[in-house]
């Protein structure tokens, strides 16, 4: 009877937790939190859990850790409260104005996440997703260079002037390449070459309670060396996965199984078009392409120029009848659904930073503003004009480029997510950056 405890616990817990109440190693209450709910399951109980789909089998190691003290989770956030300000556009010299009624958008930082380190190594936040039921920010992270390691971190933004972060999962073997919440449950995209890995690039799930994260203890093996990016709708899980052997995964997440794939050479990015259907962005030929739910069968695709530098993200976003593509070196694209390009924010020229610093990482859009991380050039605010998905001005000709945000500590701006009254930037090395937006300016 005590292996057969030892196994369930071994299940529900998933292969990275190393726990054995009865050979006397402590079981945090958060485990047991998760231990005892699929116990209630085993015995026709309902609980809000995906049901358990069969997975590759287990590694000679665990492959990630729990933090979950709540002193160290509260020494990794730091709260302030300091309006952010506009600063003038390059170009326009280093001026920066202060807010008036005419500002687009109030700005205020309101908490800063400092970046985890993993096996002595400091992790950078590459990717964000943010939840706006439940008001959850999640956040992902790896290391530059060779080495791997990364780290997934859960914000609580329900007080919109003091989040919290609430659970830090770690992964001392493998990066993190990208994030996705759906509901109570998260999903991260993970690689590694550890030689005791029997899969190399997965995709892993968690389940958020009350008091953190728990693992669910399901993986999904995925193809290539990245999961660059994820996307959720309904039941339907998006993953593209980039290099050789590379494109496009969609996923049923109630069974966490493969339901199609496309392959697609430096596959960057997808999304789900909330009109029907797929989309995603590569380097390359692949460009921008468009494809059916459930069939992946094509339907169009067309060239994106950029994306030349292996290191900048790019991303999509649709929304009504536009993709808003971030194009690395090619900068700030919008598209409509039948492809034709309308507008291009090019990257600046910024003194003292090489070409391959100057990129639009990522982009995202909140009615009528794009806030676009820009590398070296940190957050540009841009008025979408004609091309708002919600309120287009039919007055203005093109993109406006309002200023940059002004966080004065020269953050390289990764990646960026806004929803609702949520913005959130990944600084690199200068972790992570939370922000109340009000909506008061127009967003």
């Amino acid at each position: 009877m005590h292996d057969a405890w030892i196994a369930l616990a071994r299940v529900v817990l998933g292969a990275g937790a190393t726990l054995n109440p009865l050979e006397g190693t402590v079981m945090n209450a958060r485990h047991w939190v998760g231990f005892a709910t699929s116990l209630l399951a085993l015995n026709g109980c309902t609980t809000p859990q995906s049901p358990v789909a069969s997975t590759p089998g287990p590694d000679a190691a665990p492959f990630f850790e729990i933090r979950e003290d709540a002193a160290y989770l509260d020494s990794r956030l730091r709260a302030v409260q300091t309006p952010l300000s506009l600063r003038a556009p390059e170009g326009a010299g280093n001026a920066t104005h202060p807010r008036t009624a005419a500002d687009p958008v109030a700005l205020t930082l309101v908490g800063e996440l400092l970046p985890p380190q993993v096996s002595g190594l400091v992790v950078q936040a590459c990717d964000l997703d943010i939840a706006t039921i439940g008001r959850t920010v999640v956040v992902g992270g790896n290391v530059a260079g060779p080495d791997a390691a990364g780290a997934m971190q859960v914000v609580d933004f329900t007080n919109a002037d003091r989040p919290r972060l609430v659970a830090e999962v770690v992964f001392p073997h493998a990066d993190v390449h990208s994030v996705c919440k759906r509901g109570i449950f998260i999903y991260c995209g993970v690689s590694s070459d550890d030689p005791t890995w029997n899969a190399p690039v997965r995709l892993v799930e968690f389940r958020q309670v009350s008091t953190g994260v728990v693992s669910t203890g399901r993986w999904l093996e995925l193809p290539s060396h990245a999961v660059t990016d994820l996307a959720g709708d309904g039941d339907w899980l998006l993953a593209s996965v980039g290099a050789d052997a590379g494109g496009v995964v969609l996923i049923n997440r109630v069974q966490l199984q493969t339901a199609g794939f496309v392959p697609a050479l430096d596959a960057r990015a997808c999304a789900f078009d909330p009109q029907g259907g797929v989309v995603s962005l590569a380097g390359g030929a692949g460009g921008l392409a468009s494809w059916t739910l459930p069939g992946l069968a094509p339907v169009g695709a067309v060239t994106v120029e950029g994306l030349q530098y292996e290191s900048a993200k790019g991303t999509i976003e649709a929304q009504g009848a536009y993709r808003y593509v971030a194009a690395g070196d090619g900068g700030f694209q919008v598209f409509d659904r039948d492809g034709t390009l309308h507008a291009v924010l090019p990257n600046a020229f910024h003194m003292g930073h090489v070409a391959s610093d100057r990129v639009t990482n990522a982009v995202s859009v909140i009615g009528k503003l794009a806030f676009v991380a820009a590398g070296a050039l940190g957050v540009r605010v841009v008025d979408l004009g004609p091309w708002s998905p919600s309120t287009p001005d039919p007055s203005s000709t093109g993109l406006t480029l309002l200023g940059e945000i002004d966080f004065t500590d020269e953050v390289s701006s990764n990646m960026v997510k806004a929803r609702g009254d949520m913005l959130v930037v990944a600084g690199g090395l200068g972790g992570v950056k939370l922000v109340r937006m009000s909506s008061a300016g127009g967003v």
